[in-house]
C-alpha cells in the first residue's frame, strides 16, 4: 500500500516490531509445547480421560471472563498515561480494578466448585473419571480465583508496551509446565496432576510480573483509599463491551465442546479438540503479532494521530494474513498427513480420519475470517469504538450454539457439524460486519482495505496452495520430518513471494530499517 496510510515513524514501528517479535517468539514456544504435550497427554491420559480434560479446562477457560473487560481498560488507561502525568488516577484505576478482581476471582472459585457436582449429569463422563475431573476443576478454581487479582499486573506491563518482558515471564512458565508434565507423567498421574501443574506455573508466571511492575512502575500505590466505586463505573462503559466479546468469544471457541460432551461422548470431544488446537496456532499467532496494538493505538487516538493510525489498520491486517495464509495451506493440503503423524495412527484410525480432517478443514476457514480480523479489532478497542461489534457478537455466539445443537442431533452431522456452525457465525461477524464497519470508523475506503491488505496475499496463496498439492502428490509425507520438511517450504516460498510481490518497495525498505540495529549516540568531545 503507499499513500499516507502506511506512514509509520522508524521509532514507533521499531517499537511495534520489537514487541510484536518477542510476542509472536513466545507464541511459538507455546505452539511448540502444544505441539508435543497433547499427543503426549492423549497417550498418558487415554482418549476419554484426555475428553474429560479438555470439559474441565472449557469450564475454567469460560470463568476467565469474570475480569468483565477491565484488563483491556486498564491497559487503555496505562497507555494513555504517556500522554499526561495524573499518578492519582492511575493509582485509583488500579487498586480499583484489584478489588473488583478479588470479589469476582472468589465467585469464580465458588461457581466452579458448584459445578463440579453437576458435570456427571451435564455430561456423558465415564463413571472412573468423575471424582477426578471433580477435584481437577476446584485446582483450577484456586488458580483462577488467584490469577484474576494477580492479573491486573499483565494488563499494567501491556499499557506500558513491556511486552519483551512479559513474554519472557510466560516463557519461563511454559518451559516450567512442559518439563513438570513430562516428569510427573513418567509414572502414573492424572488429571488432577495436570490441574496443580497449571495453579504452579500460573503463579510462577504472575509473581515474577508481580515483582517487575513494583520495581519498573514507581507511582504504583496500593491502599484502601485508592479505591473508588466512581473509578470503577467510569471504567465500565469501557470494559462492558471487552466483557461482552470475550465471552462471546469463549461461547464460540469453547461452547461446541459441551454440546458434544452433552450430546456425544468423551471420546468425540478429545477426537474434535484435536483439530481445534491446530487452528488454535494460527489464531495463535495473529493475536500474538497483533496483541501490542491495542495500547498503540490508545496513544495515536490520544494524540489525534488519524494517519498512523490508518497506518496500523492497513498493515497489521496485510501481515497477520501474510503469516497466517500458509497455515492455511498446511492445514487445507497436507491436514490428512498431519493428523496422522502428529497423533498417531493409533487415535486417527481409518473411521475417524475423514471426520477428523473434514472439522480441520472448515474450522481453518472459520477461524480464518477471524484471524484477518484481530489487529482491526485491537485498532477499535485501543479507539474505544468496539461496543458496537462486541454486542454483535454475543448475538452470533448464541446462534452458532443453537446451530451446532441443531446440526449434531436433528442432521446427525456430529463433529462436522459443529464445525459448519462456527464457520457461518465466523463469516458473518468477521468477514463482513467487522471489517465494514471498521472501515467506516477509520473513514477508509473497503474496497481499497481489502484488496491490499486481505485480497493481493490470498490470490497470491492459490498457486502456492496448488504447487503444494502437487508436492504432496509426488512426496507423500510419510514421516514427522517430511512433513516438517514441506511444511517449511510452503512458508519460505510464500514469504519470498510476499516479500517481492505483495509488499511494495517502500515497505520492504521500511522494514528493513525497523529490524537494523540502532547505532549508539555519538559523545561530543
Amino acid at each position: 500500500m503507499k499513500g499516507k496510510e502506511t506512514q509509520i515513524s522508524p521509532s514507533g514501528a521499531r517499537r511495534v516490531a520489537l514487541n510484536s517479535a518477542f510476542s509472536v517468539t513466545g507464541i511459538l514456544i507455546d505452539i511448540l509445547a502444544a505441539l508435543w504435550i497433547t499427543p503426549f497427554l492423549i497417550r498418558a491420559l487415554g482418549t476419554s480421560q484426555y475428553g474429560t480434560w479438555v470439559l474441565v479446562m472449557s469450564f475454567a477457560g469460560y470463568s476467565a471472563v469474570l475480569s468483565l473487560g477491565f484488563n483491556s481498560a486498564v491497559s487503555r488507561e496505562v497507555a494513555r498515561k504517556s500522554a499526561s502525568s495524573d499518578s492519582t488516577w492511575m493509582n485509583q484505576v488500579v487498586n480499583s480494578t484489584t478489588a473488583l478482581f478479588l470479589v469476582s476471582g472468589g465467585v469464580a472459585f465458588a461457581g466452579l466448585a458448584v459445578c463440579s457436582f453437576f458435570l456427571s449429569t451435564w455430561f456423558n463422563i465415564p463413571p472412573e473419571f468423575y471424582r477426578p475431573a471433580q477435584i481437577a476443576l476446584v485446582i483450577l478454581g484456586l488458580e483462577l480465583g488467584m490469577r484474576l487479582p494477580l492479573s491486573i499486573f499483565t494488563s499494567i506491563l501491556g499499557g506500558q508496551q513491556r511486552y519483551v518482558e512479559s513474554e519472557s515471564f510466560r516463557m519461563i512458565a511454559r518451559v516450567v509446565y512442559v518439563a513438570a508434565i513430562f516428569l510427573a507423567f513418567r509414572t502414573k498421574a492424572s488429571m488432577v496432576t495436570l490441574a496443580l501443574i497449571v495453579l504452579f506455573t500460573s503463579i510462577l508466571r504472575l509473581g515474577l510480573q508481580w515483582w517487575l511492575v513494583r520495581i519498573a512502575t514507581p507511582w504504583l500505590r496500593f491502599g484502601r483509599r485508592w479505591v473508588s466505586f466512581a473509578v470503577v463505573k467510569r471504567l465500565a462503559g469501557f470494559s462492558a463491551s471487552s466483557f461482552i466479546y470475550l465471552f462471546s468469544q469463549q461461547i464460540m471457541a469453547r461452547a461446541n465442546f459441551f454440546v458434544i460432551g452433552a450430546l456425544l461422548a468423551a471420546t468425540d470431544v478429545a477426537a474434535f479438540s484435536i483439530p481445534s488446537r491446530l487452528v488454535e496456532i494460527m489464531l495463535t499467532l495473529a493475536i500474538g503479532m497483533t496483541g501490542v496494538v491495542m495500547p498503540v493505538a490508545s496513544e495515536l487516538e490520544a494524540k489525534g494521530d488519524s494517519e498512523r493510525l490508518r497506518a496500523v489498520f492497513f498493515l497489521g491486517t496485510k501481515y497477520v494474513v501474510i503469516v497466517s495464509i500458509p497455515i492455511v495451506i498446511a492445514f487445507a493440503v497436507l491436514g490428512k498427513s498431519i493428523l496422522l503423524l502428529w497423533v498417531g495412527k493409533e487415535f486417527v484410525g481409518t473411521d475417524l480420519l475423514p471426520q477428523m480432517y473434514a472439522v480441520l478443514v472448515i474450522l481453518t476457514a472459520a477461524v480464518g475470517f477471524q484471524v484477518s480480523q484481530t489487529g482491526v479489532f485491537n485498532v477499535l478497542m485501543g479507539m474505544g469504538k468496539h461496543v458496537i461489534f462486541s454486542r454483535i457478537t454475543i448475538f452470533t455466539a448464541v446462534i452458532s450454539v443453537i446451530l451446532s445443537s441443531i446440526l449434531i442431533r436433528v442432521l446427525g452431522l456430529r463433529l462436522t457439524g459443529a464445525a459448519l456452525a462456527n464457520l457461518a457465525c465466523y463469516g458473518v461477524a468477521y468477514g463482513l460486519i467487522l471489517p465494514v464497519y471498521a472501515c467506516r470508523q477509520l473513514k477508509v475506503s473497503f474496497a481499497r482495505y481489502w484488496l491490499g491488505s486481505i485480497g493481493r496475499p490470498l490470490l497470491l496463496g492459490l498457486p502456492v496452495g496448488v504447487a503444494t498439492f502437487f508436492l504432496g502428490r509426488v512426496f507423500e509425507p510419510r514421516s514427522l520430518l517430511l512433513l516438517l520438511a514441506e511444511c517449511a517450504a510452503v512458508f519460505l516460498v510464500y514469504s519470498i513471494c510476499s516479500w517481492f510481490v505483495i509488499m511494495s518497495r517502500e515497505e520492504r525498505r521500511r522494514l528493513l530499517r525497523v529490524f537494523r540495529p540502532t547505532p549508539p549516540p555519538e559523545i561530543e568531545q
